[in-house]
């Protein structure tokens, strides 16, 4: 009932029973620099290690070093895993 009552009201509702869910896939995206975050989307549109670098300005290393930072902030076991991740908590589009 309280849930109807707050939807009712405007407000938002998450059941309490998924808001670690919820907030443990908030924080994931909130870990991302704005840069680790614009490098994913990169990624997920189907760029290259080397495509990222000549977009972004910066070595292939830098790429390198920022994937990886991605990968363990995400817990991710690939560059496919990180995308999906990103993807199905809304980190990117």
């Amino acid at each position: 009932m309280r849930a109807i009552e707050k939807v009712a009201e405007g407000e938002a509702y998450v059941d309490p029973a998924l808001m670690p869910e919820f907030l443990a896939a908030r924080d994931q995206g909130e870990m991302l620099t704005g840069r680790e975050r614009e490098i994913l989307q990169l990624l997920a549109d189907g760029m290259s290690n080397a495509d990222v670098a000549a977009r972004l300005f910066i070595s292939q290393e830098t790429v390198k070093s920022h994937v990886r930072h991605i990968l363990t902030k995400l817990e991710a076991d690939t560059r496919t895993h990180a995308v999906a991740i990103a993807l199905r908590d809304a980190i990117i589009d």
